[in-house]
C-alpha cells in the first residue's frame, strides 16, 4: 500500500471507523480495501481521488476478492475515470464471477443480454444469470425465471422452473422476484389461480422496497371490495415513494378531487420515472 495514500486517508478523516478500516486493509482484509476504494471514488468522508481508488481495486482484485474485481470491472465498463475498455471488463467480470461474486456474474448476464462488447446472446445471459443465482444473488435469480417464464433464449417456456426461481428470488430479498412470483398465481400460469396467495406476496414484494409489487397489490385490493379503496390509495403512494411510475399516477388520481397541487406533484413525480400517462396528466394542469 503506497505511503502517499495511507498518508492522505489518515488526514481525511479522524474517525475511529476509518482508523479501523486502515488498519484491517494493512492487514490485508480485503473487504476493508474496498471500502477504503469506494470511499475514495464516491468521496464519502474522504478526498475523491480516482487514481487510488483504481490502484486499490486493481491490488484487491489481484489478492483474489471477487467484490473488488467487479468494482474493478465496472469501472473499465462505464470508463469512470478511464478509457472505455468493455473486453477488460469482461475478463474481470469473469474472474468475479468465478471468485463467487454473484453480482458479477449477473452484470455478465446484462452485457449478453443487451449485447455490450460482444453479440446479443441470450442463451450465454441465462447461463451467467444461472450462476448468480447460484451464488445467492437474488436479482440473478428472478432473471432465469423470468427466462423460463417467457421462453426467452430458450426456445420454449418452463413454469414450474419460472416458480422455482421467482421463489428463490424472493427468499433472497429481491422485491421483483416475490412480485413476479405473485403474478404467476394471479394469473394461473404454472399452478392454480390464487388472489390469496399473489397478494402475499405482492405484499411481501412491497415490503422489500419493490415498487411494482406496492401497485400490483393496491390493484388486487381494488379487485376484492369498494372498501378497501382508501389502503390501496395508501399503497400507490407507497409504490410512487419505491419508484413505480404507474403508482404515482394512480396516487395522482386520487388527489386530483381533493388535493390538486399535491396530485400535480405527483403527476410530475410519474413523469420524470417514465410514465406518459403522468405526463399528460401535467400537460393537462399546466
Amino acid at each position: 500500500m503506497h505511503l502517499l495514500f495511507l498518508t492522505q486517508l489518515a488526514l481525511a478523516s479522524s474517525l475511529p471507523p476509518w482508523e479501523l478500516v486502515l488498519s484491517e486493509c494493512k492487514e490485508g482484509q480485503q473487504e476493508s480495501c474496498l471500502e477504503i476504494a469506494l470511499r475514495f471514488r464516491d468521496g464519502k468522508k474522504a478526498p475523491i481521488d480516482i487514481r487510488h481508488a483504481h490502484r486499490i481495486l486493481e491490488q484487491s482484485c489481484n489478492e483474489d476478492y471477487g467484490p473488488a474485481c467487479r468494482e474493478w470491472a465496472r469501472a473499465h465498463r462505464t470508463g469512470d475515470g478511464m478509457k472505455l475498455q468493455p473486453f477488460v471488463a469482461i475478463d474481470l467480470y469473469m474472474k468475479a464471477c468465478k471468485l463467487s461474486d454473484g453480482i458479477a456474474c449477473r452484470e455478465l448476464g446484462d452485457m449478453y443480454t443487451i449485447g455490450e462488447g460482444m453479440p446479443l446472446d441470450p442463451m450465454s445471459a441465462f447461463l451467467w444469470y444461472d450462476l448468480a443465482c447460484s451464488h445467492n444473488d437474488g436479482f440473478g435469480c428472478y432473471e432465469v425465471g423470468l427466462h423460463h417464464e417467457i421462453g426467452y433464449g430458450m426456445g420454449q417456456t418452463d413454469l414450474k422452473q419460472a416458480h422455482y426461481y421467482y421463489k428463490r428470488s424472493c427468499q433472497l430479498r429481491y422485491g421483483h422476484g416475490c412480485t413476479a412470483h405473485g403474478s404467476l398465481f394471479e394469473r394461473g400460469l404454472g399452478t392454480e389461480k390464487s388472489l390469496k396467495s399473489a397478494m402475499e406476496l405482492y405484499d411481501e414484494g412491497c415490503g422489500i422496497q419493490d415498487g411494482r409489487g406496492c401497485s400490483a397489490y393496491a390493484r388486487a385490493l381494488l379487485k376484492t371490495s369498494k372498501k378497501n379503496t382508501n389502503l390501496a390509495y395508501l399503497y400507490f403512494e407507497k409504490s410512487c415513494d419505491k419508484g413505480d411510475p404507474s403508482g404515482c399516477r394512480e396516487y395522482g388520481i386520487y388527489l386530483e378531487k381533493h388535493e390538486p397541487e399535491r396530485a400535480l406533484s405527483v403527476f410530475l413525480r410519474g413523469c420524470e420515472n417514465g410514465d406518459t400517462l403522468s405526463c399528460k396528466r401535467v400537460r393537462k394542469a399546466q
